[in-house]
């Protein structure tokens, strides 16, 4: 149950740093003071309401009676990476030159330590012979 627990948890943080990071366009087609399209993915369609106008370069342009809306959510651009930013802290924590005659670490000899005094418990019975178990 836990390791179930465990990878849904995983999954459901992933989500939620891709959905932070996730940027999108909401656009919205109003035809007088009426929603008639919203679209997320492609453009949101008009109304049908275009009047032609024919110029030198005959362009078609929109009634004045309609309107686009555009409604842009930016998602987070930087993200830290602190498993990076440790190892840097480390390694120029490491390369800090040692002829300073500053030590930072003293290294102790190692001592022996022989106990004396020390007794092995009792062992009541054997217990590979007792139960019967052999390593082959």
């Amino acid at each position: 149950m836990s390791r179930f627990l465990y990878k849904t948890l995983s999954v459901l943080l992933a989500g939620l740093v891709w959905m932070s990071t996730l940027s999108f366009t909401i656009e919205k087609h109003y035809c007088g003071r009426f929603l008639v399209d919203v679209s997320i993915v492609t453009p949101a369609k008009d109304c049908g309401m275009l009047l032609a106008q024919h110029n030198s370069d005959t362009t078609v342009q929109k009634m004045p009676c309609c309107k686009d809306e555009l409604t842009i959510i930016q998602g987070q651009d930087e993200l830290k990476n602190t498993l990076a930013y440790c190892i840097h802290k480390v390694s120029v924590a490491a390369t800090i030159p040692t002829s300073t005659g500053i030590t930072f670490l003293e290294v102790a000899e190692p001592q022996e330590v022989v106990y004396t005094t020390y007794a092995p418990p009792d062992i009541g019975i054997d217990i590979p012979i007792f139960y019967q178990t052999f390593l082959i």
